[in-house]
């Protein structure tokens, strides 16, 4: 099968054909945010990326199994004053369902998001330095067709301390990110991959 940053037709649903891509760049179904939330009590800053598609379309996770639908990569440009030190926690987790009506997937566990999700992973030191900057590479979907793999850019810089509200927001963000780090940790092993620490523009198709 082709790797993830390949283009291919996927089957409509209910039959063998492949999908016709959806080309209308100007349709924007989808935009990428981010940002940093700064660590306290002695836990790391955490990058937040946010993505948000419109009612009617969806994305794949960053877990999602080949065979089927492309998955969600989230990477780090090289040369960014910072990296992340651990693997991107959804929030809120994908839906998953398993796959019945196509024959090519059937029972392929599809991992899916709608509207708006935010990844966060923790920042290397030093805290507060530089802006991060890089890009969200999704295929995004609706009814029973999908787009080419299209790659979103980010950039952010640190956030500013904002006083005790600032402050007891990031502690109930660092108190989140730690059961969710931990939650991760449990559910993917010894086996879990690294994360990518390279962006690279995607090739037209």
């Amino acid at each position: 099968l082709p790797g993830p940053g390949a283009c291919r037709p996927l089957p409509l649903i209910g039959g063998g054909d492949p999908l016709e891509f959806l080309r209308d760049e100007a349709a924007g179904p989808v935009t990428v945010t981010a940002t940093i939330e700064p660590g306290v009590a002695g836990m790391p800053d955490v990058l937040a990326v946010t993505a948000t598609a419109e009612p009617g379309w969806h994305f794949y996770s960053l877990t999602q199994k080949s065979g089927g639908p492309l998955p969600t990569r989230i990477e780090i440009a090289a040369d960014s004053s910072r990296q992340v030190t651990a693997a991107f926690v959804p929030d809120p987790q994908p839906v998953r369902h398993t796959v019945e009506d196509i024959p090519a997937w059937k029972g392929l566990v599809v991992e899916e998001h709608a509207g708006t999700v935010t990844w966060r992973a923790p920042l290397g030191a030093p805290s507060g330095a530089g802006a991060v900057h890089g890009g969200v590479t999704m295929q995004l979907c609706r009814d029973n067709a999908c787009s080419p793999p299209e790659t979103f850019a980010f950039e952010t810089t640190a956030a500013a301390a904002g006083g005790a509200e600032a402050a007891a927001e990031a502690e109930a963000v660092g108190d989140w990110v730690r059961r969710a780090f931990v939650t991760r940790a449990a559910q993917a092993g010894p086996a879990s991959a690294p994360v990518s620490q390279r962006w690279r523009a995607q090739p037209g198709c």
